[in-house]
């Protein structure tokens, strides 16, 4: 907490380990298991020097660590990048005609980023990120156009520009000047989001909307029953864009189901505004971040967890239970299945030699799949009963089993799901060649 020093933005690293927080006191990134501020940052972003820290947007590349940006109001970017326990700073540069940076959208390939920003002056600009080379491709001075918020075109090379005043939707060619002006979605923008279905979520400072991004026409709306303000709330997709959650100026974060089934949970930070809001869904966990952006209150950051409904390791049993059934029909009645196409052709020392290496092949199919089943059924034994005790565990014994359950888990469980589809493949195989 820090008084009376408002929050502007909030992000959550890829895997939800760490959550990014900046505003009027620069930038901060907490690590969220140990619950503090990591120490391996390069610098600090004084906002006497850059102004408050406005936009925050992580990405990555494959095979590297991931690349944090950070916006300022004067209109500077730093990009930093993870090398072991600390952030090394990649690149640092000022957009064109400097102006707040209103908002981010990254775009990612395996070998680089691209980076567009957009501005209070109106600059879109394009940027290629690599950690060791930094190329600014385009930028385009927009006419009566504030662009609000910027997001990338599900398909195809456009950025979906949405205007503050205008309350419209613009697309823009990447970098080819051509305009594709969309619908007018409202008289005024506050805070969107879009989704990867085109679904355009906004707020209007009354009510919380849905709408086609391709007709303009209205999906859902929302409503908290609580007045508010008309200063624009964020409004976000969660839980893989089954919610919509909006912020507010009442000290709540209000979440609602997507077919505008009314509200659905209230998620409570203060009495003061809660205006930025933060998501990420991973494989195991749901998250919601929330920060208070008032400077006549305590300023606060409040995080929420929910377990995913739907436990891996129970959905692999089935699967698995087949995958056995699978391996011991094949191999019941030995490897006559295997060898008789090869009969006419090859010597009897020969055929010895080829059953005696289908046999170990087969019991290593069979034990492969044992494994595979028992390390399942384990990790659901070890999450039921990590989910009972959680709270009779010492504080050290918790960071350990939640690192386990972090970082751990979905690595043994990606490794179980690529050993059982590689046995089911050469079963498919095995099982093809014995009907032809």
């Amino acid at each position: 907490m820090t008084p009376n020093i408002p929050t502007y933005a909030l992000a959550f690293s890829p895997d939800g380990s760490l959550l990014a927080r900046g505003g009027e006191a620069g930038l901060d990134i907490n690590d969220l298991i140990t619950r503090k501020r990591i120490a391996g940052m390069p610098h600090e972003v004084p906002p006497s020097a850059y102004g408050p820290v406005v936009a925050l947007k992580w990405a990555s590349i494959q095979g590297q660590p991931d690349m944090l940006f950070i916006g300022t109001k004067h209109g500077v970017v730093f990009a930093w990048q993870q090398n072991r326990a600390v952030y090394e700073e990649c690149h640092v540069f000022r957009v064109p005609e400097g102006g707040e940076i209103l908002s981010m959208a990254v775009r990612s390939s395996p070998s680089q980023i691209q980076l567009v920003l957009s501005t209070a002056n109106g600059v879109l600009a394009s940027y290629d990120v690599r950690p060791n080379r930094l190329w600014k491709e385009w930028s385009q001075k927009l006419v009566e156009i504030e662009p609000r918020t910027i997001e990338f075109a599900t398909s195809g090379k456009s950025i979906i520009i949405f205007s503050t005043y205008s309350g419209q939707i613009h697309g823009f060619l990447n970098g080819e000047g051509l305009w594709d002006h969309g619908p007018r979605l409202d008289k005024l923008i506050g805070r969107v989001t879009v989704n990867e279905n085109g679904e355009v979520a906004i707020n209007d400072s009354v009510n919380f909307c849905i709408h086609d991004s391709r007709t303009g026409v209205l999906l859902a709306m929302f409503h908290s029953g609580i007045k508010v303000s008309t200063v624009p709330k964020h409004v976000l997709f969660g839980e893989d864009e089954e919610i919509v959650m909006a912020g507010s100026d009442a000290g709540s974060i209000y979440v609602f189901q997507k077919t505008g089934h009314g509200l659905e949970q209230v998620l409570t930070n203060g009495n003061c505004c809660n205006q930025i809001v933060a998501t990420l869904s991973t494989a195991s966990m749901n998250y919601i971040a929330c920060a208070t952006s008032s400077t006549t209150s305590v300023g606060a950051v409040a995080v929420w967890t929910r377990k995913r409904e739907v436990a891996v390791g129970v959905s692999m049993l089935g699967p698995l239970w087949r995958l056995l059934w699978q391996i011991w029909w094949l191999f019941r009645s030995g490897n006559a299945w295997l060898l008789r196409p090869a009969l006419h052709i090859i010597s009897s020392s020969t055929l010895r030699a080829l059953s005696w290496s289908f046999a170990l092949l087969s019991n290593i199919l069979i034990w492969l799949a044992k494994v595979c089943l028992g390390l399942s059924l384990l990790l659901v034994i070890v999450h039921f009963l990590w989910s009972k005790l959680r709270g009779d565990i010492p504080e050290v014994m918790k960071y350990a089993i939640e690192t386990a359950e972090w970082v751990i888990w979905p690595i043994i469980v990606a490794g179980s799901k690529h050993i059982a589809n590689f046995i089911v493949e050469i079963i498919r195989l095995h099982s093809s060649r014995e009907y032809q």
